[in-house]
């Protein structure tokens, strides 16, 4: 039988191969057909195992927070050590770490070769002048699982995407001091690493970890997207002033994850501390997205109605962002899919806008709905207790609303929403740049407040050029509300002629009534057209 390597095939140029592993790295989640494509061959394997590496994504921590039986890190070290070649194709890196001695456990898994593992990578610090004097080469002699994690980050020099966690216990939160735990001691990394932080773009760490912005300590010039996970209250504890943590002067993209108390302003208040003295500690002279997830979890339900969300408290955190943000996202997650959780919680929120017209920059906003209004038979009687629609930004392009219930259809329905009467000619006043409205939808009930009982308004914001669709989130059903109508329209046809006959006259000849007065919302569309016409 003749080798694979002489089939017509692998006479194709190397670039050939490399577009074909390129194009079957799909991204789910164990990448299971790059990894089958680096089995077929020897050629395959060299070629398919570079794409491989550029997404260094190993085993994370399981959301229990026990440890797996053999963190990947440990296997992707060993690679990159052996390998230097692909250590250079690395662009993006996501690992997990726990300071522990996990020696026993990886001992077992004869495949991994601990023990030369070890050995190698103490080697590795040598080279970086770590000797068997340091606190790091102890670490990694004492097989320090996040220890044996910092010098894979030696080993990475042009990476570009950086995510990971260090625990100083399987079952606790982010570790205080990730400093010690992968170099060590509390000093700077090595000059090598240095380097390393001044190309990634792209960085993900826990709100407890930091230090790890300081610029007396990393050099991040080209970072330009942030992600802070679980920022809890000792997060700010540890804050040393405005500027403190200014060590990525390009940042343009920040997404925090806090904890929900952080829109308690009287929770805040007690423990001398706010929100905004994180952002002030990083600067975000050159922020222009602003994504923020709070977060719930089981110790969260202790709040009850005497506890609130000031939505106004919140947005004065980052007011001093308002001349220059051009996307902000706010949402709440549950964090362990506790029912009801979410509703509850939006029954404390407080103190919605009155007016976002200072955001004189943003162009794209995802809020939940009583960010803006709520109650409209109490509320929209206030013009300080809700957001009329003419008072949000001019140059908002996109507007997502969550969490909405049934005075969202009144609140576009306010008066002079288009800045003229629905049925008037000329351009918008209000809402001049708007394209498209989003109703993020948790599940199928919500999508059904606004399929049953459709209401024309959707299509009314249509016929001014304003698409409005509602999706189930994570990728599930959409429904282009704008087209819906017409949808049902086509169905009713028949039967609309049929009661054609049945239909009452407009105007009584005996009344001097305009016409106007007697149309329904309904069959102002009709009239928008006819006028147009």
């Amino acid at each position: 039988m003749a080798a694979a390597s002489a089939t017509p095939m692998y006479k194709l140029p190397d670039e050939m191969f490399l577009r074909i592993a390129e194009w079957i790295d799909t991204p789910n989640k164990y990448r299971t057909d790059i990894k089958t494509f680096c089995r077929l061959s020897k050629k395959c394997r060299d070629i398919g195992q570079e794409v491989l590496h550029r997404n260094a994504t190993v085993r994370p921590l399981c959301p229990c927070g026990a440890h797996p039986e053999d963190n990947g890190v440990l296997f992707l070290l060993r690679t990159l050590l052996d390998r230097p070649d692909l250590a250079g194709k690395v662009r993006k890196l996501q690992f997990n770490t726990i300071r522990k001695n996990f020696a026993d456990d990886y001992e077992s898994k004869k495949e991994l070769g601990f023990a030369g593992v070890r050995t190698k990578a103490l080697a590795r610090l040598q080279h970086l002048g770590y000797t068997s004097g340091t606190a790091w080469h102890l670490a990694v002699k004492n097989s320090i699982e996040s220890a044996l994690s910092g010098v894979l980050l030696t080993l990475v020099p042009n990476l570009a995407e950086l995510d990971f966690g260090v625990r100083d216990y399987r079952r606790e939160n982010a570790s205080l001091d990730p400093m010690s735990a992968l170099f060590g001691e509390y000093t700077a990394p090595p000059a090598t690493l240095l380097a390393t932080a001044r190309n990634v773009h792209k960085l993900t760490v826990a709100g407890s970890q930091l230090c790890m912005l300081s610029p007396f300590t990393f050099n991040w010039s080209s970072l330009t997207t942030l992600t802070l996970k679980e920022v809890v209250t000792p997060t700010l504890f540890r804050l040393t002033g405005p500027g403190s943590l200014a060590g990525a002067p390009k940042l343009t993209h920040l997404q925090i994850e806090p904890m929900i108390q952080f829109g308690d302003s009287e929770y805040m208040k007690m423990y001398d501390s706010q929100l905004g003295h994180l952002f002030a500690a990083l600067g975000c002279g050159s922020v222009t997205h602003l994504t923020m997830t709070f977060w719930l979890y089981a110790p969260h339900l202790h709040l009850d109605m005497n506890d609130h969300f000031d939505v106004k408290h919140l947005f004065k955190q980052f007011e001093f962002l308002a001349p220059q943000l051009e996307g902000l996202v706010i949402q709440f997650r549950n964090e362990e899919a506790l029912p009801g959780a979410i509703d509850s919680l939006l029954d404390l929120l407080r103190n919605p806008m009155s007016s976002m017209k200072h955001f004189a920059a943003l162009k794209h906003l995802d809020v939940p709905q009583r960010f803006l209004f709520h109650d409209y038979t109490d509320a929209f009687g206030d013009p300080g207790n809700f957001c009329p629609p003419n008072y949000l930004p001019r140059k908002l392009r996109s507007l997502a609303l969550a969490h909405t219930d049934p005075d969202v259809i009144d609140w576009f329905k306010m008066e002079d929403l288009t800045g003229r009467s629905w049925y008037g000619n000329g351009p918008r006043t209000v809402f001049p740049k708007l394209e498209t409205i989003m109703f993020p939808c948790e599940d199928e009930d919500d999508l059904d407040q606004f399929t049953e009982g459709y209401d024309q308004v959707w299509a009314v914001l249509g016929a001014f050029g304003i698409t409005t669709s509602a999706e189930l989130r994570g990728g599930g059903q959409t429904v282009n509300l704008t087209e819906y109508q017409d949808h049902d329209e086509d169905e009713e046809d028949d039967d609309d002629d049929d009661d054609l006959s049945d239909m009452p006259d407009l105007i009584d000849a005996d009344q001097d009534t305009n016409m106007v007065d007697l149309l329904d919302f309904e069959g102002l569309l009709d009239l928008e057209v006819a006028s147009m016409d």
